[in-house]
């Protein structure tokens, strides 16, 4: 396990996280970027049952290309982590204190669960030195 630079545990994933830098944070990180080596994977929350029962997180990776557009505004969440064609990512299931983690495709999650068309970041939400 690594750990969060706020003291949030990050699983055990397939691949060793570096860095973890929070891009969106309410109750939580909601979008992380994780570094791991040169490859950078997007921790985005998906869904949430209740206040203390079942969350899914998506770590999904990412070209360096469309996450500078993304952090500029120019594509969307949604656009990045679920391309054409389809990538692989890992789907990670927390209940009660812990965590499954199972490789997917992008196509195996619900729509409901997909960042909306429209989600675009703001770039001055940015913290400094981000971009």
């Amino acid at each position: 396990m690594y750990l969060h630079e706020i003291g949030t545990i990050i699983p055990a994933l397939p691949f060793k996280v570096d860095s973890v830098r929070t891009l969106i944070y309410f109750d939580g990180p909601l979008l992380q970027e994780h570094m791991a080596g040169d490859q950078i994977y997007l921790m985005c929350w998906l869904y949430q049952h209740n206040q203390d029962a079942l969350v899914v997180c998506g770590h999904f990776p990412v070209e360096a290309r469309a996450y500078g557009q993304y952090l500029k505004g120019e594509v969307s969440l949604r656009a990045m982590v679920c391309p054409t064609p389809p990538n692989k990512c890992y789907l990670e299931s927390r209940f009660q204190g812990s965590s499954v983690v199972r490789e997917a495709s992008t196509t195996d999650i619900p729509e409901e669960f997909l960042p909306s068309y429209d989600s675009f970041f703001e770039p001055e939400d940015l913290p400094d030195g981000i971009i």
